[in-house]
């Protein structure tokens, strides 16, 4: 037996591809860019790498703890078993 597809999926990626095709065809525009349009760009691009480097900032704790504890557990696990193995310090 067949599975039945979802018809609304269909009719949604066929909108799709079909919107795509009509701006794809869309005519030269010879539209004006004053400097103020630059401006925003660069605004944009500067705001998008400064929150970029907030966000790096606030997860770089959680990153630099997540390779610091395997770290810590290993050498944690070499000093207890140092603790077992008997001293070759005797005084006797």
């Amino acid at each position: 037996m067949k599975p039945i597809r979802n018809p609304t999926y269909y009719y949604s990626s066929v909108r799709t591809y079909v919107a795509i095709f009509l701006l794809s065809w869309a005519g030269a525009a010879h539209a004006y860019l004053d400097p103020a349009t630059g401006s925003i760009l660069l605004q944009g691009l500067l705001a998008g790498f400064a929150g970029a480097v907030v966000i790096g900032k606030l997860y770089w704790a959680r990153v630099k703890n997540f390779f610091s504890r395997s770290d810590k557990n290993e050498e944690e696990s070499l000093v207890e078993s140092e603790k077992d193995t008997p001293s070759d310090n005797i005084d006797s």
